[in-house]
C-alpha cells in the first residue's frame, strides 16, 4: 500500500492490492502501518538502551537496574498502543466523510468519491484523531530525545575506555551504535514530517499544501518501500 494525502482537508487514499484487491480501508490500512512502524521504532529503542548498558557495564556506571530498565521498554510498547487505539477510534463514518466533503470541499467530492479507499478525518467529528496525532508527534520526539542522549554517553565512554580497550572492540561498539543510530532516525524522519503537517493542517497553518508538498518528495519512495 501506499498512502496518497489530500488537501486541504485531513485524510486520503491508498493505492496497492490491500485496497483494490481486498478492498481494506485506508484508515485500517494507516493503522496497520502505524502499528508496525511504532513496534519496530521501541524495539529500536529497545536494541539500543541494551546497547547503551553493555557499554556503561565496562566501567560500572549507570546500570540500570532490571525492573527500571524493563519499565522503559514497557512504557515505550505501552504508549505505542495507546497511539493505535486512539488513532483507529478516531475515523469517522462514511456519512460524516461525505458531508464534510460536500461543506468544505465540494469541487472534488466527485474526483474524491471516485476512490473506493478514500477516509477524511474530522477533529470536531471525533477529536480522537487529533489526540493520536499528537501522540505521533511526541512520541518520536522524545525517542529521539532518549537516544540522543543514551548516544552521547556512550560516546564519552567509548572514548575514555579507548585507551584500555582494542581497536577492534571500539570498532565493532561504534558500527553497531552507528547502525542502530540510523534505523531510528528513519523511522523519525517518517513520523515526523507528516504528522508535523497533519497538525498544521487541523490549526489551518498557511502554505501547508507546499510544505507537504516538498516532504512527499522526500519520502515518497521511502514509505512505498516500507509499505511494500
Amino acid at each position: 500500500m501506499k498512502p496518497v494525502p489530500i488537501f486541504p482537508a485531513m485524510g486520503g487514499y491508498t493505492t496497492g492490492i490491500l485496497a483494490t484487491w481486498f478492498g481494506i480501508s485506508s484508515h485500517v490500512q494507516m493503522t496497520i502501518m502505524i502499528f508496525n512502524m511504532g513496534m519496530q521504532a521501541v524495539a529500536i529503542f529497545q536494541t539500543f538502551l541494551a546497547k547503551h548498558q553493555a557499554i556503561v557495564s565496562i566501567d560500572r556506571r549507570r546500570v540500570l537496574r532490571k525492573l527500571f530498565y524493563w519499565g522503559l521498554v514497557g512504557i515505550g510498547y505501552f504508549l505505542t498502543i495507546v497511539t493505535i487505539v486512539l488513532y483507529y477510534l478516531g475515523d469517522i463514518s462514511k456519512e460524516q466523510q461525505v458531508e464534510y466533503i460536500r461543506k468544505n470541499i465540494p469541487e472534488l467530492e466527485q474526483i474524491l468519491m471516485s476512490h473506493p479507499s478514500l477516509d477524511i478525518y474530522d477533529r470536531n467529528a471525533n477529536p480522537l484523531i487529533l489526540y493520536a496525532c499528537c501522540m505521533l508527534f511526541f512520541g518520536p520526539v522524545l525517542g529521539f530525545t532518549s537516544v540522543s542522549v543514551l548516544s552521547f554517553d556512550i560516546i564519552l565512554i567509548l572514548r575514555r575506555h579507548k585507551s584500555v580497550s582494542s581497536n577492534r572492540n571500539i570498532k565493532q561498539h561504534r558500527d553497531i551504535f552507528r547502525s542502530i543510530f540510523a534505523q531510528f532516525l528513519v523511522i523519525s524522519f517518517c513520523f515526523l514530517p507528516p504528522t508535523t503537517v497533519i497538525i498544521f493542517i487541523i490549526f489551518e497553518v498557511p502554505n501547508t499544501q507546499e510544505l507537504m508538498s516538498q516532504k512527499k518528495i522526500l519520502s515518497a519512495k521511502h514509505f512505498e518501500d516500507h509499505g511494500i
